[in-house]
């Protein structure tokens, strides 16, 4: 459990609602469309101006229309021709949440590609030539006093994940440990 999570009501409105402009900017994400999620390997990303969307929740359902503003004050979206007459007959725009839309075009320059490269799902996933198996402590610690007296004595205490790569050459099979401090320190096999 998190301690820096509330799971107070009014604790969790008031960070919502007095969240600065660039906790705001994250919050206004809105989905990505089929064929972008396919092409960028990402489902969301934070909207801005110059986005072209589909309305696909509430009255304005099934409009598409560019981003004309993100009024982040107001939590809201302005898409162009989305808007209302008032009485003296100039027309107004009418806020969308951007939880209602789907990202149809992307505005791309060199941040948002540098967001979507991070973002791409396909770059991050384990690469098939890496096995990682996960074993209990207590199963190798016999075996860690048996193969590494020194390292056990001098208080070190063995991680629960042991990561075999292999390749079309050579096996190696590492084993990490991890001393009180919580510095990584790594152990070749015994012989």
């Amino acid at each position: 459990i998190s301690t820096d999570v509330s799971s107070s009501r009014r604790k969790s409105r008031k960070l919502h609602f007095s969240a600065p402009s660039s906790v705001r900017r994250k919050i206004m994400s809105s989905a990505l469309s089929k064929e972008l999620r396919n092409k960028y390997h990402a489902r969301s990303l934070p909207v801005r101006k110059d986005d072209e969307v589909r309305i696909v929740r509430g009255k304005y359902k099934g409009r598409d229309g560019k981003v004309t503003q993100v009024y982040r004050k107001k939590w809201v979206i302005h898409v162009d021709r989305v808007q209302r007459d008032k009485a003296n007959g100039s027309s107004v725009p009418i806020g969308i949440h951007p939880s209602k839309v789907v990202i149809t075009t992307i505005k791309l320059d060199k941040d948002r590609r540098a967001i979507l490269d991070r973002k791409d799902r396909s770059k991050t996933a384990k690469s098939s030539d890496d096995i990682v198996v996960d074993v209990s402590f207590q199963s190798l610690s016999w075996f860690f006093w048996l193969t590494f007296p020194t390292v056990m004595a001098s208080r070190m205490v063995a991680l629960s994940h042991i990561v075999f790569s292999h390749d079309s050459s050579k096996s190696i099979l590492m084993y990490l440990c991890v001393c009180p401090h919580g510095m990584p320190y790594e152990h070749p096999p015994g012989p």
